[in-house]
């Protein structure tokens, strides 16, 4: 694929005070990290890419502590992630409350500029803040691994089209004057308060103490975590034909395979009665090791093996698949069925358990002879009867409950 470049300047100047007298001027590395696709508000499609930078002091002990005030810096990436041209916005997150700078001083937004610029790259124009001395002082952190997070930035494709699947390439223009990174800093003059002009500006150069890095740099942009899932309930499987009576809704959640476990990403979708398969899209969700977690509302929730699945964004899908063996399943927890492995059946009332409550539940329906779609017919025939309650009944005895890590 020929690969061409979109330039990306970005220009925020900030003018804050600082505390301590230099004994030397400090070093330090960028990094742009945590790269994703996601969407903007109200949008369903991936056509928001969000990227945060981070900055870290690295000669802690050899120069005084330092507090941000200015920078300026220059990207490249791959230009074919444009549908179409004007298309594209830069401009920091909205919202975005762990970004430590003030909003007046974080940048404005960006438009290209297509009629001006040269042919095979993109300029985007903007200006500077204004300053504001009234504005906290923000010191660079020296914390391993990646010091302060500055900013989030986000490039939204106005057409709100999914980005084309190519890869980023996002890398720091380096190696060529003027220099690509400066960052200002304003040593302490003994008088200074958060209200004082700016005293004395000490620029740092790129220099070879100075790195710049992009975690993921070959990030493919439009990607996603998609899980080829394939899983059967146990009341609406028919062993002797190898169907399920009718195509059923599945909630899938994808949680961190760490403890608290938290949820990351959830995606909704049909199990088809004949591969008992679907395709489960998740935008949110980064490369890791997480649990496939499966919610159906007739059915005992069920994770995924023990330890979690490792999951990969591009344009493959990842395979998983829960009739198999029981051990496909935490703590084994799946029905034997025929020659499948099955969700157990019977907990109507979604607390995790399957118990008296849920049989009665079933069986007072069954007394009725209720009809239709009901919570309470396992079994997808629609009508509540013996053989939905015989189902809750033998998993209430057998204990049956969620099982987590």
């Amino acid at each position: 694929m020929t690969k061409f470049c979109l330039q990306i300047s970005v220009v925020f100047i900030l003018f804050l005070t600082i505390n301590a007298v230099f004994a030397q001027s400090p070093t330090f590395n960028m990094t742009v990290r945590n790269i994703k696709t996601t969407n903007t508000f109200y949008q369903e499609t991936g056509d928001t890419l969000t990227f945060e930078v981070w900055l870290r002091w690295t000669n802690y002990g050899a120069s005084d502590r330092f507090e941000f005030a200015a920078a300026q810096y220059v990207w490249l990436c791959n230009r074919a992630i444009l549908n179409s041209l004007p298309g594209l916005k830069l401009d920091r997150l909205p919202g975005d409350s762990a970004n430590p700078l003030p909003p007046a001083y974080r940048p404005p937004t960006f438009q290209i500029d297509s009629v001006t610029s040269p042919p095979g790259q993109l300029y985007l124009k903007t200006t500077a803040n204004p300053p504001n001395s009234e504005t906290p002082a923000f010191i660079v952190s020296a914390d391993a691994p990646y010091g302060s997070k500055l900013l989030t930035f986000r490039l939204v494709n106005l057409s709100h089209q999914n980005f084309p699947l190519v890869s980023l390439n996002l890398r720091f223009k380096l190696g060529s004057p003027p220099n690509t990174f400066a960052a200002y800093f304003q040593p302490f003059t003994g008088s200074d308060t958060e209200n004082s002009p700016p005293q004395q500006v000490v620029v740092l150069n790129d220099t070879v103490v100075n790195h710049y890095s992009v975690e993921s740099s070959n990030y493919i942009v439009g990607s996603k975590i998609k899980v080829n899932l394939t899983a059967l309930i146990e009341g609406k499987y028919n062993s002797a034909f190898n169907l399920m009576t009718k195509r059923d809704t599945v909630i899938v959640y994808l949680r961190n395979a760490a403890a608290p476990f938290e949820i990351i990403d959830s995606a909704r979708g049909v199990l088809d009665s004949v591969n008992f398969s679907n395709v489960f899209t998740f935008n949110k969700a980064e490369n890791g090791y997480y649990y496939i977690v499966i919610k159906h509302y007739q059915s005992i929730e069920t994770w995924s093996r023990s330890g979690g699945e490792y999951l990969i964004r591009d344009s493959s899908s990842n395979n998983y698949d829960f009739t198999t063996s029981a051990s496909q399943a935490y703590y084994d927890n799946l029905k034997y069925k025929g020659s499948k492995y099955c969700l157990y059946g019977g907990d109507v009332d979604h607390n995790g358990f399957i118990n008296l409550t849920d049989a009665l539940s079933i069986y007072n329906d069954a007394c009725d002879f209720v009809q239709g779609n009901a919570v309470n017919d396992l079994t997808g025939d629609n009508l509540v009867d013996l053989n939905d309650l015989l189902i809750a009944s033998a998993n209430k005895n057998g204990f049956i409950r969620v099982r987590t890590p």
